[in-house]
């Protein structure tokens, strides 16, 4: 029986990030920078708009299925080296700002028992990940990218994954960007080794995971495999009854739930428009735990809601109560978190 507070404490929170996520952080530091692309204007912001055009094809397509037409069709070799190219190049540049973001925020909320998922190719979240890691003394999420990433080097030699790393720090050698999965629709996840265990992990978390959090993320009728793999490992997870997803989607709620039936079970399930209303800011690095003692305890937490600063250190120094908890612990000197409850 999945009821008591070491066990939520024990089991993952795991977050699915789509394109929205990224497009809704952007939009929440003030749209400051490079336009972040979806696939409807994908060719556009690249500036690949003419050259499609050159080739007689229709530039304002949506973008995974123009490319699917075009590796098909396999009449334009040149073209999709340089559609590649530019998604690599133009990817690669984009940068948080210094102040606070979304991801900052989902990396702070976390522990090392949670993890992080992303079909996305910036390199928002490993920045996130890096600037944050020293604040939270390591504790920060497990990352998993699910079409490869512009951040992440790995090594062959040693099999070891870097975040914007060009040197093995184990053998010293250079080392190569993953390949990006690009977006035709018959997606095959065993494409190359390096995706192959990243959905690996993703099937074992999805399966053990008490909250689950989709952001930005539609699991679009085209991915049918994607959709495969996330419902069959839900559909298998240990605590599924016991589980609550929620999902953060600013379209409209009985789109959402028609969209994700499949992976609802009964009323377990919440829908936001902002992911700061999610449970996992409004209890950060307790998500699961004050989860539990709500749900199944019936002692509901006091919310001890991420405060919305601009300043990243301000909340580093927020944060630092909790984390100092933690460390005591793992430490054994406390059994529990403070649950902050009113009687």
């Amino acid at each position: 029986m999945f009821s008591s507070q070491s066990n939520a404490n024990s089991k993952p929170h795991l977050i699915i990030l789509g394109a929205g996520a990224s497009i809704a952080s952007y939009y929440d530091w003030g749209a400051s920078g490079p336009v972040l692309p979806s696939m409807n204007s994908l060719a556009k912001d690249l500036g690949l708009s003419k050259k499609i055009e050159k080739y007689g094809l229709n530039p304002e397509k949506n973008f995974e299925d123009l490319y699917s037409e075009i590796c098909e069709s396999g009449e334009y070799d040149e073209l999709v080296l340089l559609m590649k190219s530019r998604i690599v190049s133009y990817f690669s540049k984009l940068r948080l700002p210094d102040t606070v973001t979304v991801y900052d925020k989902l990396i702070l909320s976390l522990r090392d028992k949670d993890c992080i998922a992303t079909f996305n190719w910036d390199p928002f979240l490993i920045q996130a990940w890096n600037r944050n890691y020293n604040a939270v003394r390591g504790n920060v999420p497990h990352l998993l990218f699910l079409h490869g990433n512009v951040g992440v080097n790995i090594c062959d030699k040693c099999r070891r994954q870097y975040f914007e790393s060009s040197v093995c720090r184990n053998c010293g050698n250079l080392t190569e960007k993953v390949d990006l999965l690009y977006p035709v629709k018959n997606k095959n996840y065993a494409s190359s080794e390096y995706l192959k265990i990243q959905w690996s992990l993703l099937s074992k978390v999805v399966s053990q995971s008490y909250l689950l959090t989709i952001f930005g993320y539609s699991a679009p009728k085209t991915d049918i495999e994607a959709r495969k793999i996330l419902l069959s490992a839900w559909s298998n997870n240990s605590v599924h009854e016991f589980a609550e997803t929620e999902i953060v989607d600013i379209a409209d709620k009985r789109a959402v739930e028609k969209n994700w039936k499949d992976f609802l079970f009964s009323h377990h399930y919440s829908i936001h428009k902002n992911i700061n209303n999610s449970w996992l800011l409004k209890n950060p690095r307790r998500s699961c735990d004050s989860f539990s003692g709500s749900t199944l305890h019936c002692r509901p937490w006091d919310l001890k809601p991420m405060p919305r600063f601009k300043n990243l250190k301000r909340l580093h120094t927020w944060i630092m109560d909790k984390v100092e908890e933690e460390i005591k612990m793992k430490n054994g000197k406390i059994n529990n978190f403070d649950e902050g409850t009113t009687t």
